[in-house]
């Protein structure tokens, strides 16, 4: 992605919430399951159908909340050097992410 200018962000695996694609995988598994599909193909084209549904602005939106997450995840979530603030901080402005394994 680099040969397009595209700045990638590691995403934490043990942290689905802050991975935006989640939520619209829920969005998208509940329209889908609403519709009920009786086989295979209406399921797929119903998938295809309900994904063309999903608003533009609400991934915007999850995108935008990215920051606030972080934050948020550094309240419960201590990062490995015990100083959160500084390391919130840092990843706020770099747009990188510390992350802990559970312990």
């Amino acid at each position: 992605m680099e040969w397009c200018s595209i700045h990638v962000l590691e995403w934490p695996g043990q942290r689905p919430n802050l991975n935006p694609i989640e939520n619209l995988w829920h969005d998208l598994k509940t329209a889908v399951h609403e519709r009920c599909p009786c086989n295979l193909t209406e399921r797929e084209l119903c998938c295809k159908e309900e994904w063309a549904k999903l608003a533009k602005d609400k991934c915007a939106k999850l995108v935008a909340s990215y920051s606030k997450r972080l934050f948020l995840l550094s309240l419960i979530v201590p990062c490995s050097c015990n100083c959160c603030q500084r390391c919130t901080n840092k990843v706020l402005s770099k747009g990188c992410v510390v992350w802990s394994p559970p312990r």
